[in-house]
C-alpha cells in the first residue's frame, strides 16, 4: 500500500498532483478504514457541493455504524431516506420538469 501510494505521488509531482496527493492521504487518515478508491474519487470531484454532500455521507455512515448499525441497516436508511425536490424554474421548463 505504501510503494502504490508513493508510486502515485511520483507519478504526477506537479503542485496541482501534490496537492491531490496530500488531500487522499489527508481523508484516509481522518476517515479510519475509508478505500483509496473512495478517498480519490472525493480529491477529484470538481463540485464543492457535491463534494461536501459526499463527506457528509460518509461522517453519517461513521457515525450510524458507532451506534451499532449494520451495514445493510445502514444502506436501507440512505434508501429510504426521501431526497430534496430539485428547484424548478429557469429554462427546465423547456426540458418538461
Amino acid at each position: 500500500e505504501i510503494k502504490r501510494g508513493v508510486a502515485d505521488v511520483m507519478s504526477d509531482t506537479s503542485p496541482a498532483g501534490l496537492a491531490r496527493s496530500i488531500e487522499i492521504d489527508n481523508l484516509m487518515l481522518k476517515y479510519e478504514g475509508m478505500d483509496r478508491r473512495l478517498a480519490e474519487q472525493i480529491a477529484t470531484e470538481i463540485n464543492p457541493r457535491k463534494k461536501a454532500d459526499i463527506i457528509a455521507m460518509v461522517e453519517q455512515t461513521i457515525e450510524m455504524g458507532n451506534k451499532g448499525m449494520s451495514g445493510d441497516d445502514i444502506i436501507q436508511t440512505f434508501k429510504n431516506t426521501p431526497r430534496t425536490k430539485q428547484a424548478n424554474g429557469g429554462l427546465s421548463y423547456l426540458m418538461g420538469m
